[in-house]
């Protein structure tokens, strides 16, 4: 006999913790395999106009003398919505674990009402979900830190009808990303049951993460005895090591429905600046393929921040010999060229402007898709 099972308990607790959170919102850029581990959604959310598509493929040779080889693909579709939201839904094959039901549809909606991008001390996410094959409304509640290269995630989950077996059950899940540089890292992830029976394994995973250079696609290389990645899927392990790949593809729906890069726009009244001392300091967002605000005008010494919110590297350079093409640079009279170097998600590059004039300046890996910005700098 199982013990008895606190299932009810989480739920109370993710509920509860999803009322209490929806009176903070703050925006968030997605996430990629860098931030999180094979086995674990993590907390990112999409960006409203983009559409996140996900294949993850494992792998397990057959008892010989065949050695056939199964597959258990997981195909993920999910879009942002509005107020840090994302809604989508999950499609795994070959489920060893609900009797009847081996391919399994999980649809699901994520917020993220906390951020360390916005200076909060962990990222904390709230899941909700519909898993067809075991007929269950499924929770997870996810919080993540980042400690220098390392940043670590937890979550706990609740399922009302555990794998179609009329119960409900629990699972706790905790992984880690390891950074060994802006576009590699290692992850590894384990989760539970918290009443495993007989023959119920902890599932787990392990493996080398990638950013594809100069693109927002991320690749995870890993093995693991999880056969898909439903909640439920991610949460039981069995006897065999698969061996995998997770491919993530976001694509977003502005580069191909518009009329294509155009020139900066007139200066906006821009963000509100900030204080550092006597200085005034402006923020500029630096999100998929773009600067926002692309213009702003400021007045002379003021200071401009670029933040980097994306999956890509970007640059912030405005040196004409650095750029393919230098006449697409501008710069007043006198003043030196200025170049960032290459800025990793979540990093910052600060340039004061104590000369008036206008200034044009691009980003050096999507300078041919017209990534560029302008700042007019008043006296």
């Amino acid at each position: 006999m199982r013990p008895a099972r606190p299932s009810r308990g989480l739920l109370g607790l993710w509920a509860a913790v999803t009322a209490a959170a929806l009176a903070t919102s703050s925006p968030l850029s997605a996430q990629s395999v860098l931030d999180r581990p094979p086995n674990m959604h993590g907390t990112w959310v999409g960006s409203s106009g983009t559409v996140q598509f996900n294949v993850m493929h494992r792998f397990a040779a057959g008892d010989p003398p065949e050695r056939a080889v199964r597959n258990t693909p997981t195909f993920l579709v999910a879009t942002g919505v509005p107020g840090n939201g994302l809604a989508g839904a999950r499609y795994a094959t070959s489920s060893p674990w609900i009797r009847g039901f081996p391919n399994e549809w999980e649809f699901f909606v994520r917020y993220t009402p906390m951020a360390e991008l916005d200076e909060r001390s962990f990222d904390l996410s709230l899941t909700g979900a519909y898993n067809q094959a075991a007929d269950s409304f499924d929770g997870q509640i996810t919080l993540a830190r980042r400690i220098g290269p390392l940043r670590v995630l937890t979550a706990g989950r609740a399922f009302s009808q555990a794998f179609r077996e009329g119960e409900a059950r629990s699972a706790i899940a905790a992984g880690a990303n390891l950074r060994l540089s802006h576009s590699t890292a290692l992850a590894a992830d384990l989760a539970t049951l918290l009443d495993r029976g007989p023959g119920e394994r902890m599932a787990w995973s392990a493996g080398l993460q990638i950013q594809i250079p100069t693109t927002p696609h991320t690749l995870s290389i890993h093995a693991s005895n999880a056969h898909t990645t439903t909640l439920q899927g991610s949460s039981i392990g069995g006897a065999t090591t698969l061996w995998g790949f997770e491919f993530t593809i976001p694509v977003t729906l502005s580069r191909y429905i518009g009329t294509g890069p155009s020139p900066p726009s007139d200066p906006e009244s821009g963000p509100e600046p900030s204080l550092v001392g006597e200085d005034r300091l402006f923020d500029v967002e630096i999100e998929d393929l773009a600067f926002a605000p692309e213009a702003i005008q400021i007045q002379a010494g003021d200071m401009v921040r670029w933040t980097n919110t994306s999956l890509l590297i970007h640059t912030v350079t405005a040196h004409p010999d650095r750029v393919a093409d230098p006449s697409r640079v501008l710069l007043p009279e006198g003043v030196e060229p200025f170049d960032s170097g290459d800025l990793a998600p979540g990093e910052s590059f600060t340039q004061v402007f104590p000369v008036p004039g206008e200034y044009i300046y691009l980003c050096i890996p999507h300078q041919a898709i017209g990534m560029i910005g302008r700042i007019i700098v008043t006296e």
